[in-house]
């Protein structure tokens, strides 16, 4: 839990020497054409785990940054010897002048996933692999003519998460899920055949037998846990989350958004939407916004009740004119 504002931005000022680092290493050497945020999610959680753990050595987090970086780029990720090492100990030194007693709840954005072994790492990144290969080689949404090969990253990491989590999963099942996430990333741009999901839900089934996971990753969709009852709350899911992540940022409680990384108020945002989907009441909306950034903020978090009024009822309208179309 942040204590004081001051440690708020230590937190988002150690966030940005690691970032200099990162971006310094370029790692799958993406720098020259690619944003300078395109490691923001690996680079999140390396700088959570240095603030969880203070006192960690350059063995232990040079371990965490390998894991970190195979979980997100799995085979396109091969390191140098020891590199991570040396790349953890600019980090630690950088970190010494942050005093941050902080307890970060998550990393691997928003993932906890705990690996008993590298064995294990293995598999599940084997298994993200041969999962890859079925969704390209099917190409739902004929991307793979002119996209890179990782355009369906977050989709596999889902199927592979699920597969991973429901062992004795049947292809019926697997179909209608594989089905979902691909809806709700690309809504009406996917238009599947009939029964095509069964299929290669079939043929992911058969390659996931060789693999025995016995970790529990407790989210997919892109790191969340959401189950829709049908496509239409789905797409009620995918444009909320679009409309209040604006209201949030614009709002910026917080006054962090010209110093933070865009996805720093997402915990909070996907806390709202789940509240919303209650049926809860606009004064209820209120109160339970304010507990979601107390309980993220604490004492950081000052906002007068009026303002919380005004925003609830941006909030309240989005979502009134989103569930009626």
């Amino acid at each position: 839990m942040l204590k004081s504002r001051k440690e708020l931005i230590e937190l988002i000022e150690l966030g940005y020497d690691i970032k200099k680092i990162i971006n310094s290493w370029d790692p799958i050497v993406l720098m020259e054409f690619c944003p300078e945020d395109e490691y923001e999610a690996e680079i999140k959680g390396i700088r959570n785990l240095v603030a969880n753990n203070r006192n960690i050595d350059k063995k232990l987090l040079g371990q965490e940054i390998k894991k970190i970086f195979r979980y997100y780029f799995s085979n396109d990720y091969n390191s140098e010897k020891n590199i991570e090492e040396n790349i953890a100990s600019k980090i630690i030194e950088k970190s010494k002048k942050y005093k941050l007693s902080c307890i970060i709840p998550n990393y691997y954005d928003n993932e906890n996933i705990i690996f008993k072994n590298e064995k294990e790492m293995d598999i599940y990144i084997n298994l993200y692999i041969k999962i890859k290969e079925i969704i390209n080689s099917w190409d739902p949404i004929v991307l793979m003519e002119f996209c890179p090969e990782d355009e369906y990253e977050a989709e596999i990491k889902g199927i592979r998460n699920l597969v991973a989590n429901n062992r004795n999963i049947d292809k019926k099942l697997l179909g209608q899920e594989i089905k979902k996430i691909f809806r709700y990333y690309f809504s009406n741009d996917y238009n599947s055949e009939k029964n095509i999901e069964e299929n290669i839900a079939s043929k992911i089934i058969e390659k996931s037998k060789k693999y025995k996971l016995s970790c529990i990753i407790p989210n997919y969709y892109d790191n969340e846990n959401i189950i829709f009852k049908n496509e239409k709350e789905m797409d009620i899911y995918i444009n909320l989350y679009i409309k209040i992540k604006e209201i949030i940022n614009s709002w910026d409680p917080l006054k962090i958004m010209d110093i933070s990384f865009s996805n720093e108020y997402s915990y909070e945002i996907k806390k709202i939407i789940g509240e919303l989907l209650k049926n809860i009441t606009i004064q209820n909306l209120r109160k339970e916004i304010n507990k979601i950034f107390k309980n993220s903020y604490n004492g950081l978090y000052k906002i007068e009740k009026n303002e919380e009024i005004e925003i609830t009822k941006k909030i309240f309208e989005e979502y009134n004119n989103i569930s009626k179309s």
